[in-house]
């Protein structure tokens, strides 16, 4: 065990980031105490869930009306530190039903010390939630903001109204990839009645205000069309540009190039190495006393300016022969990526995972795909300007 969890198992609170509806003791950092200021809403928003029966959406939206920052949002205005993972220009003052859902099943507010409840995922950039019998509670270490009884209400009523996706055997293969086009948020599933086709909504609009962005509803059977349709116009653009790097890279124009690239990078290297024996024969000089320390310090100057001039011509020509390289080696192999999808006629998970980045909705309802390999594209346009 580490000396980290042996503190947390005393009830010291460790956090970087303080629970909403509380804040450090000012005299001792390791204990929390009420913050009145926004304590106040966690009562609010137990009440509303558990007495009111309102839904976690409906206290999101009741919170976005009443303009009551979200914990987010709340640590920014103060200066607090704050963990966010979206564009912090977009809409960070808005609750959402998972920020409600966090409070309602955080035992925080019972007075008891919770750590330990996240652990990082090397395969995802989100940390992960721990099974709940794996957090770290210590009980009874600060002052209570709702009761049990309350507590459990909320917890039952959540377990009671859960709902599992999968009963309707429904396969989303878009999750992960939609975004709102003016938000930027992401895509959500829209519940359909009678299971009809699956269709998406803005998920800030849907879950958070409907003043802060618009629908963008739209059904899947548009959003496949719109992706089928980019595919076969990114394939149309590679091959209108497959014979012309073909002919550039098999060109006598470029091997000639290759191999005053490589020439003038012996040339260069040959050079570094003198430099650094001139060096070494400078530093012998002064220790000899056949050079005074301030003649030294000029001409070592000198000589760090001619090093990096060397360094920095070297690097240019090694890009270049990379650039070169991979072009004419590889770009077969990033065409064919793409090839593969010539005559698709039905998408799946697995083909957005091989070769589609993100898919942003706009609100008219035009798919806009950004594809995988972005900086492969570039090295190509680069490649063709450069040679033609």
């Amino acid at each position: 065990m580490s000396s980290r969890e042996e503190l947390q198992k005393k009830g010291l609170f460790l956090g970087t980031y303080v629970p909403y509806g509380y804040k450090r003791d000012p005299d001792d950092k390791y204990h929390l105490v009420i913050d009145e200021e926004v304590g106040t809403v966690v009562r609010s928003i137990f009440r509303w869930y558990a007495k009111d029966e309102l839904s976690m959406r409906e206290i999101a939206y009741k919170l976005n009306d009443l303009n009551i920052p979200c914990p987010t949002e709340q640590k920014r205005l103060r200066g607090e530190a704050y963990s966010y993972s979206g564009d912090k220009d977009k809409h960070i003052y808005l609750w959402s039903p998972s920020s409600i859902r966090g409070i309602l099943t955080n035992p925080v507010y019972l007075g008891h010390v919770v750590q330990g409840r996240y652990k990082k995922n090397p395969e995802f950039p989100h940390k992960k939630l721990r099974p709940e019998d794996e957090w770290i509670i210590v009980k009874n270490k600060h002052t209570p903001i709702i009761d049990q009884d309350v507590f459990d209400f909320a917890k039952k009523r959540l377990e009671d109204n859960a709902y599992d996706l999968s009963s309707r055997n429904i396969i989303n293969i878009y999750a992960g990839f939609l975004r709102c086009a003016d938000c930027g948020y992401a895509m959500a599933l829209y519940p359909n009645k009678e299971d009809r086709e699956l269709a998406y909504i803005c998920r800030t609009y849907l879950e958070k205000s409907k003043t802060a962005c618009t629908r963008h509803y739209i059904l899947e059977s548009i959003i496949n069309d719109g992706v089928l349709r980019a595919i076969r116009s990114h394939i149309n653009a590679l091959l209108s540009i497959e014979g012309i790097i073909k002919e550039i890279g098999g060109s006598q124009k470029i091997q000639n190039k290759i191999r005053r690239i490589n020439t003038e990078i012996g040339s260069y290297e040959k050079m570094l190495e003198q430099a650094f024996l001139d060096r070494v024969t400078l530093i012998k000089d002064l220790y000899n006393g056949k050079t005074q320390k301030d003649v030294y310090d000029q001409r070592n100057i000198v000589h760090d300016s001619h090093i990096a001039d060397l360094n920095c011509k070297l690097s240019a020509l090694r890009q270049e022969r990379e650039l070169i390289c991979y072009i004419v080696d590889a770009a077969y192999l990033y065409f064919q990526r793409f090839y593969n999808y010539d005559a698709i006629a039905k998408l799946s998970k697995n083909v957005l995972l091989d070769i589609v980045d993100t898919i942003f909705i706009h609100e008219d309802g035009n798919v806009e795909v950004i594809f995988s390999y972005k900086e492969d594209n570039e090295k190509l346009i680069s490649f063709i300007e450069r040679f033609l």
